[in-house]
């Protein structure tokens, strides 16, 4: 059961950053931010896309495992 909140967890943490980095993304476009935030989001950004990364990573960890069939009733 703790495995199906740790997913839960994630793919709620996932979508967190993807927001996150979205916003980080609009800000470095719309060229207001002056160059240490520029750099700031920028940093921040670069251990977002980690974070996503490592998300994905262990999803597709998961998915790789063979699954138990279900037991017959």
């Amino acid at each position: 059961m703790a495995d199906i909140e740790d997913n839960v967890k994630d793919i709620f943490l996932y979508e967190e950053v993807m927001t996150r980095l979205e916003t980080i993304v609009r800000q470095l476009e719309s060229g207001h931010a002056s160059l240490a935030e520029s750099l700031a989001l920028y940093q921040e950004a670069q251990q977002l896309s980690r974070t996503a990364d490592r998300l994905l990573t262990q999803a597709e960890a998961m998915l790789a495992e063979p699954s138990t069939p279900a037991e017959a009733p």
